[in-house]
């Protein structure tokens, strides 16, 4: 799971100090990839939305159109980091 969310995205979030964030299927589920923007929304918390095409690994349809994924997580006690806030 991604986020606290079970089943909904199976896989790998990368986010860079830019703002931006990246998706990849693990590809054993399901298939897929997304990109998207992270920032830190309030202080202890941040979001993140994602365009995500995936479907499972022995899909006959492809989706045309990407799922939208948005996320709000808790930070820990040191938050972000200088290294890591989104624009």
């Amino acid at each position: 799971s991604v986020l606290g969310c079970e089943g909904a995205m199976a896989g790998h979030l990368f986010l860079d100090g830019r703002g931006r964030a990246a998706y990849v299927a693990d590809g054993a589920q399901v298939v897929g990839r997304g990109v998207g923007r992270w920032l830190e929304a309030a202080p202890g918390a941040a979001a993140v939305e994602l365009e995500i095409f995936q479907y499972a690994a022995a899909a006959v349809d492809v989706p045309e159109r990407p799922h939208r994924f948005r996320g709000v997580w808790e930070l820990g006690p040191e938050g972000i980091g200088d290294a890591w806030r989104g624009e």
